[in-house]
């Protein structure tokens, strides 16, 4: 069971957890907006929800495992992710566009870097070609100054200390995604990755 930000799918991701005996997620943090539940998925970045929640460690009690996204969440990835996509501005003899305006959409991976880099989405006809290309330069920078926020140490070392399994489930392709979880320590004891193109549906499909 996966949740989502607050959205109109939010209520269809309540209900089907509601349906299938899940604990609905409870509300948390603020910014992007989260959910951080029972068999849940926060999207709020894990060191706000650890630095203003002094019952945290007591809000995963009865809880079998909990589900974490990763971009934006778990680590910092926005450097790596804007450099990417301005890369591609700038080789075509563009304007670099500030890291801010990328990091705002981190989260939305590629979709979010091409959105902002050139203003399309999928379904344009040139999406397919400019991703691939996106892809190709992040894979080469991905590394650089992509790292956990500070609070995830503590909150992981909490989780593992109550031996509640934890893992991450995100829309990032698998080859990114498990390469950068190997490279960071703090992530040695995540139970489970489920990535963007490792089952039928992506993020936020109610399917289980």
């Amino acid at each position: 069971p996966l949740t989502t930000r607050d959205s109109s799918a939010s209520a269809s991701w309540r209900r089907a957890a509601a349906a299938r005996g899940w604990k609905v997620p409870i509300r948390t943090g603020s910014g992007t907006g989260g959910w951080l539940g029972a068999i849940g998925l926060a999207r709020t970045p894990v060191s706000t929800i650890w630095s203003q929640r002094s019952d945290c460690p007591q809000m995963f009690e009865g809880n079998r495992a909990v589900l974490f996204d990763l971009d934006g969440t778990l680590v910092d990835s926005a450097t790596d992710l804007g450099r990417a996509a301005d890369k591609m501005r700038t080789d075509r003899g563009l304007e670099p566009r500030p890291l801010a305006q990328y990091r705002a959409m981190a989260g939305a991976g590629a979709r979010g870097m091409l959105g902002i880099a050139f203003g399309i989405a999928p379904g344009d006809p040139d999406f397919d070609l400019l991703r691939e290309e996106f892809f190709s330069n992040y894979t080469a920078c991905m590394f650089d100054h992509t790292a956990a926020f500070d609070e995830v140490t503590d909150l992981i070392a909490a989780l593992d200390a109550r031996g509640l399994r934890w893992g991450v489930v995100t829309n990032k392709a698998a080859r990114f995604t498990e390469p950068l979880l190997r490279a960071l320590p703090v992530f040695a004891s995540c139970a489970v990755a489920g990535s963007g193109d490792t089952t039928p549906h992506a993020k936020r499909h109610p399917a289980p």
